[in-house]
């Protein structure tokens, strides 16, 4: 019998097949965002929180359950200098959380810029957040 990937019998080359899957490093994100599926107006939007965001993927707190292959518009707030217009991602998987809520992960359609990706990063003083806020104020 097969044993599974990354169990303490399996081989050490198959555990490390299941560890190193991601081909970019993910650093951990505190940015809010606004997702609609590609094929609905932005009006259809829901609020997302961005858990982690690599240079070819991003990971989004969802209320709401998107199958794998949606792509999904995600407009970030709290970063509007880095871009010009939302990403495109589309989403792999979709892992519920328990609490009604639902894990993405997204596939970008275009990887990110060093600069994008800073600007995603959390700030240790959760200075993303106040970005965001202040950027939200500033639209009403």
């Amino acid at each position: 019998m097969a044993e599974p990937i990354g169990s303490p019998q399996a081989p050490p080359s198959r555990q490390r097949a299941a560890v190193e899957r991601r081909a970019a490093e993910r650093f951990p994100s505190d940015l809010v965002a606004a997702v609609h599926p590609l094929a609905l107006p932005k009006k259809e939007a829901v609020a997302a929180r961005v858990k982690d965001v690599s240079a070819d993927g991003i990971s989004l707190v969802v209320r709401y359950r998107f199958l794998p292959g949606t792509v999904l518009v995600i407009d970030l707030d709290g970063a509007p200098d880095q871009f010009g217009r939302p990403l495109l991602g589309r989403v792999v998987h979709a892992t519920p959380q328990g609490d009604g809520r639902w894990v993405l992960g997204c596939a970008l359609r275009r990887q990110l810029s060093a600069d994008q990706l800073q600007a995603c990063r959390a700030a240790p003083d959760g200075e993303a957040l106040a970005r965001a806020a202040a950027g939200a104020e500033a639209d009403d």
